[in-house]
């Protein structure tokens, strides 16, 4: 319905309103029509609406693309950001429990490699659609996710001897956390400014 009203109704009613202010127009006595028509003067008039019709259309197709790239994007970190949360939660919860049992330990080691290949197709499809000034924070993600992920599967976290968590270790499994959080929010500043 709306493609209707926005292509057929809408350019009929403003042609209808042209006519009838043309009709006035005529009317009135102070001007003077010539009412021979000229074929370059419909063209006139044809070119004339087409550019104030499709030109207002491609801008704002373009304005389109560029929100929907950058939803596609956010979409991409937000993903991301949650399956990095959903494993930083589970690491907190065998901490707070004060012991790491071995099913705990596979589930860790099993989740970060899952990330891994998630974030190594997250980091290509990021390189190749951020704007060029985020992809120094994309390296410097990928720096802090390499971080975060050697401490998260370290000897200290999964080691076969290890029955918790100490709390040296989870302080620094959160720092790294917490920078990843911060190279995630300047990309997305960075996306919201291009």
């Amino acid at each position: 319905m709306k493609v209707f009203l926005r292509y057929f109704l809408l350019p009929a009613v403003t042609l209808l309103v042209g006519i009838s202010i043309g009709l006035v127009i005529r009317d009135i006595p102070k001007f003077s029509m010539d009412y021979n028509i000229k074929i370059t003067d419909v063209f006139s008039v044809i070119l004339t609406f087409g550019i104030g019709v499709f030109i207002p259309l491609l801008v704002k197709k373009l304005i389109d693309d560029k929100r929907t790239k950058n939803a596609h994007l956010f979409e991409e970190l937000s993903g991301f950001s949650k399956m990095t949360e959903n494993i930083h939660d589970y690491i907190q919860d065998v901490y707070n429990n004060k012991k790491i049992l071995v099913k705990d330990k596979d589930y860790i080691n099993i989740q970060m490699d899952l990330l891994g290949k998630e974030f190594n197709e997250f980091h290509a499809f990021m390189m190749e659609n951020c704007p060029k000034q985020a992809t120094e924070y994309l390296n410097e993600l990928k720096t802090c996710y390499i971080e975060y992920w050697q401490i998260s599967t370290s000897i200290e976290v999964i080691g076969s001897s290890i029955k918790k968590i100490d709390d040296k270790t989870f302080k620094t499994i959160c720092e790294k956390y917490t920078e990843m959080n911060k190279r995630i929010r300047r990309i997305k500043t960075e996306i919201i400014k291009h």
